[in-house]
């Protein structure tokens, strides 16, 4: 068998609830328009909170932990193809760069907008 690998992205949809420790949306609270809002902040609040995750919180494999439509697919055609987790790579807002097989925490953080635990739209323009 030939051993392959893929990078896919993650998905806002989660198998497991998000943990209360990663909910973007409760870590930093600016008022509106607050022009405090600093990246460097939620970059801070958000590693304390993935430590207190790794060391509490209920864990899955990254490749089971994402539910989307076409995460699922692909998800799908890689075990019926079988190849291993450890090949599948995932890129995701909250956690990094993940290995398929790696044990992760369900966590709210998103780049997209239009979502209370977007960075981007609690940072605006300053979002880099």
């Amino acid at each position: 068998m030939v051993n392959i690998a893929i990078i896919t992205h993650c998905t806002s949809d989660k198998v497991l609830n998000v943990d209360p420790y990663l909910d973007l949306s409760t870590l930093v609270s600016y008022p509106k328009n607050n022009s405090t809002k600093n990246q460097k902040d939620y970059i801070r609040s958000w590693n304390g909170s993935l430590e207190k995750s790794y060391e509490f919180s209920k864990k899955t494999n990254a490749i089971d932990l994402y539910k989307g439509r076409m995460f699922l697919k692909l998800k799908k055609f890689w075990e019926e193809t079988g190849q291993s987790k450890e090949n599948f790579y995932i890129v995701s807002a909250g956690l990094g760069f993940l290995r398929g097989d790696m044990n992760v925490p369900s966590y709210g953080l998103t780049v997209s907008e239009g979502s209370k635990q977007s960075i981007s739209d609690q940072l605006g323009s300053s979002f880099s």
